[in-house]
């Protein structure tokens, strides 16, 4: 079983600061497409953050 995260992986490509400062609406569109990305790949399970 695999878990994907999102805030802090590659998937993203942001750095913590660049969440902090983008645009919610931009940021969760981001996040989508990446959850999309890593269930596509097989991924069992994304998650936001690594504490979720």
């Amino acid at each position: 079983m695999t878990v994907g995260v999102l805030k802090g992986s590659s998937e993203i490509g942001l750095s913590e600061q660049e969440i902090k400062e983008m645009d919610p609406y931009q940021l969760q569109d981001r996040m989508k497409r990446a959850e999309n990305r890593l269930l596509q790949a097989g991924t069992d399970f994304v998650v936001n953050e690594i504490g979720d």
